[in-house]
This record gives C-alpha cells, sequence and structure tokens, in this order.
C-alpha cells in the first residue's frame, strides 16, 4: 500500500507516458492501488507489475521529452548508385520530419 503512494506522490509518471522498466518498454495504461500496467510497445501484450516491484526499480519515463535522438546505422552496397543513396537520405529526413541530410553534404561511410 505505502508503494501506491509513493507512485502516486513522486509523480515520477502517470497514465499516458511512455517508460521503461524492468526492460521493458510501454505506455502506463492504468495506476491502481495495487498495481501498475503498461502495454508493451512492440507485441502490445499488457504488462501488470505489483506497485511494490514498480516502487523500488528504476523506471526510465520518455514522456517528459519533447524531441528524442536516435542513432541509425545503413549497411549499403559499395556499388549502390547515388540517386539510390540520396533517396535514401530524403526518405530518413521525411520520416524524422526536418532537412536532417540535405544534398551537397558529404555522406560518409564505413567498410565493412
Amino acid at each position: 500500500m505505502i508503494a501506491s503512494f509513493s507512485l502516486a506522490f513522486d509523480n515520477n509518471f502517470s497514465t499516458g507516458d511512455k517508460i521503461v522498466v524492468f526492460g521493458e518498454e510501454g505506455v502506463v495504461a492504468s495506476m491502481g492501488m495495487r498495481s501498475t500496467k503498461i502495454t508493451l510497445t512492440y507485441s502490445g501484450e499488457e504488462l501488470c507489475m505489483p506497485n511494490s516491484k514498480v516502487a523500488s526499480e528504476i523506471v526510465k519515463t520518455y514522456s517528459v521529452f519533447k524531441e528524442r535522438r536516435a542513432e541509425l546505422e545503413f549497411v549499403i552496397s559499395k556499388d549502390t548508385e547515388n540517386v539510390k543513396l540520396l533517396a535514401i537520405c530524403d526518405h530518413v529526413g521525411e520520416v524524422r520530419g526536418s532537412t536532417a541530410f540535405k544534398h551537397g553534404e558529404p555522406i560518409t561511410t564505413t567498410p565493412h
């Protein structure tokens, strides 16, 4: 019971927040007196965790950040045509919602 009050009053996360706890990533579906439920990001499964365990675990909360950084590695054949390379850069920029990759900027490669 004390763990429930600790979770409620600490305001570390709340319903709708994206968190990682016990190595599982998901969105907080509900917080009750005895347990917290999250919907797992990749499988859609619901994970029900006792509040006593959650209160003693390190919880990463991602909802407080408006932006996130991601590092992507593309393995592309050295024979790939420049037109296709530029199309990949355009697509990544569209997904990101910005012009992170601009034509004319150097494209670095790492030999594998």
